[in-house]
């Protein structure tokens, strides 16, 4: 958890890998440093051989926090002095957001309080293999915190959680109740230009099943096909706007009011409907299957 933002920072696999190795050699892991952007060199609390890296927070494009952790680039963010064992923050590189804490991790000098019996930690040793391991772990169980954090919030939470949140000012999810599919409409060879599809135009199935487009579509000049989407009306709320397979069949007939057009029925799938049926001079459609 950030003290600074209370918001709990996201980790990822990597920067928990760093940190695992970065502590088996006996370096010194997340010192937390508070940051002032007034200010550009910070000490280090103990004497540092090299600086293995530095994450803090930074700002989005409208100067808010982000909450995934950012890694610092050395020699382009920063530079590390081991003379003084201290870091300054380079102008033109990226810098934290102001009053926030970044944190350092880095190795000591070879002291007898800093010697570790492990000492590679190079990709492919042995010890670099069982951090690994570890660090799998650890970090899906910090997704799984990270989700279980995402889930307390109204824009933020999904599925069962979204519901349990707003079940508090007692709103209820409104559920998915009408059939949706795809409407294909095919071009009359007689009749040229582009013709326009409004939206709630309304479609029947071979049972009389009623749709309604849900979007202005336009057939281009040219073009012989257009898939539109579309969903049942009211009158097929629920199950009754499933054309299910065993409702449909093959058959042909010409739509009334709509001269040169036909309408042609085929199987489909029971999960979204599949009417058939033309709208107006110059189109005619099919069902998809």
């Amino acid at each position: 958890m950030n003290v600074d933002t209370l918001t709990l920072l996201l980790r990822t696999y990597p920067e928990l890998i760093d940190d695992l190795v970065t502590a088996i050699v006996g370096g010194v892991v997340n010192e937390p440093i508070p940051f002032d952007v007034k200010q550009t060199r910070y000490a280090l609390s103990q004497t540092a051989a090299e600086v293995r890296s530095i994450k803090g927070t930074i700002a989005d494009p409208d100067g808010k926090p982000l909450p995934q952790v950012y890694v610092f680039q050395p020699n382009v963010d920063y530079t590390f002095s081991a003379s003084d064992s201290t870091v300054a923050w380079l102008p033109k590189g990226q810098q934290p957001f102001d009053e926030t804490t970044f944190y350092v991790d880095y190795f000591r000098p070879n002291t007898p309080n800093a010697q570790s019996p492990l000492t590679d930690i190079n990709v492919g040793s042995v010890t670099r293999t069982l951090a690994e391991a570890i660090g799998r772990e650890i970090a899906t169980v910090f997704q799984q915190i990270y989700n279980a954090y995402l889930a307390g919030f109204v824009d933020t939470a999904q599925g069962k959680s979204l519901d349990y949140v707003v079940s508090i000012l007692g709103v209820v999810r409104q559920g998915a109740e009408y059939a949706t599919g795809l409407a294909t409409f095919l071009r009359d060879p007689a009749v040229d230009g582009a013709i326009t599809i409004p939206d709630l135009t309304q479609v029947a199935a071979a049972d009389r099943t009623v749709f309604e487009t849900t979007e202005l579509r336009t057939l281009q000049r040219g073009q012989q096909r257009l898939d539109v989407p579309i969903r049942a009306t009211g009158a097929a709320k629920g199950p009754l706007g499933v054309w299910q397979q065993e409702r449909s069949s093959r058959s042909k007939r010409r739509s009334p009011g709509s001269p040169g057009s036909r309408t042609l029925t085929r199987p489909c799938s029971a999960r979204r409907p599949k009417p058939t049926t033309s709208s107006g001079p110059g189109q005619r459609r099919h069902s998809r299957e």
